[in-house]
C-alpha cells in the first residue's frame, strides 16, 4: 500500500501489459482521469481511499477488463461487505454405538 498526495489529470499512464492492480491505497488529492491504462487486458481498483469517485478517477481504453471494488471517499468507514471476514469451523463427531444381544438358552 501507498499514499499519494497529489495526482493531476494524466499524470499516470499505463500501457500494454496484461494486468494492474492497484489496492489498499490512499490517494490525497486526485482528478477525473489522473490514472489512465490503454490496451492492458486487466485492471483490478480493489479497497482504495481516494479524494474522488475510483471510476472517475481511472480512466480505460482499448480492450481493459475494468474490476472496481471496495474502493471508498477520503475519511469513509470501509462498507461492512469489505471488512475482512473470519470464518470459524465446529467439528462434530457422533459415534454411533452398536448394541448386541445374545440369547442362550440352557437346557437341564
Amino acid at each position: 500500500s501507498s499514499t499519494f498526495r497529489h495526482l493531476p489529470p494524466n499524470s499516470v499512464t499505463v500501457e500494454r501489459t496484461s494486468k494492474v492492480t492497484i489496492k489498499n491505497c490512499i490517494f490525497l488529492r486526485i482528478y477525473p482521469g489522473s490514472v489512465t491504462v490503454k490496451k492492458t487486458k486487466k485492471v483490478e481498483v480493489i479497497n482504495n481511499e481516494l479524494s474522488i469517485n475510483a471510476i472517475k478517477a481511472i480512466s480505460t481504453t482499448d480492450g481493459s477488463h475494468l474490476f472496481i471494488s471496495c474502493n471508498r471517499l477520503l475519511g469513509d468507514p470501509v462498507a461492512p461487505e469489505c471488512l475482512p471476514t473470519t470464518t470459524s469451523t465446529t467439528t462434530s463427531t457422533t459415534m454411533a454405538t452398536l448394541e448386541t444381544t445374545f440369547l442362550t438358552s440352557s437346557s437341564e
